[in-house]
Order: structure tokens, then C-alpha cells, then sequence
């Protein structure tokens, strides 16, 4: 009868190398498209629902929204302040 190995082989450290390469390489690829696809929403619709009031709808004492439901999402308030310390640089 012969004899098995009852262990398992670890990765070589040239696999682990290429492994971590190849997602570095993967993530290089997506972050982009993520980050255009979101400069997109933000651009097509600037306001999302409010976090605080969000289940019951409408909270008119809601110092978050104001009472109206909705807030400018975080890409929308980072592209409005780097326009406004770009336009108050310029002056």
C-alpha cells in the first residue's frame, strides 16, 4: 500500500507573490470605474435620503435635512467644497 501525504502543500512564495499581484492588479482595474460611476450618480442625482429620518420619511425636526427628507450625498458636498476653496482661491 502506499503511503499518502496527509498534509496539504503550502503556496510557494512565487504563488503568493503572483496571487497578491494579480488583486493589486484587479483593484488597480475597478477602483477607476467605481470612482467614475459614482461622479456619475452624484452628478445625475446630487440629493439621497436622509440617514436619520429615513424610516419614518419626513421628520420635521430633523436638523439633518431641515424636515424635508433629503441631503446632498457625500461626493456631491466633497465636489461643492473643492469648487467653492477653488473659487475663494482664485479671488
Amino acid at each position: 500500500m502506499l503511503a499518502r501525504s496527509t498534509h496539504l502543500h503550502k503556496p510557494t512564495k512565487t504563488a503568493l507573490g503572483a496571487l497578491v499581484t494579480l488583486l493589486i492588479a484587479l483593484l488597480l482595474l475597478c477602483l477607476p470605474i467605481v470612482t467614475l460611476c459614482y461622479v456619475g450618480w452624484c452628478a445625475a442625482s446630487p440629493w439621497g435620503t436622509c440617514l436619520r429620518c429615513r424610516p419614518g420619511g419626513k421628520n420635521r425636526t430633523c436638523r439633518a435635512c431641515n424636515g424635508t427628507g433629503m441631503r446632498p450625498r457625500i461626493g456631491w458636498q466633497l465636489y461643492t467644497y473643492a469648487r467653492r476653496l477653488y473659487r475663494d482661491g482664485t479671488r
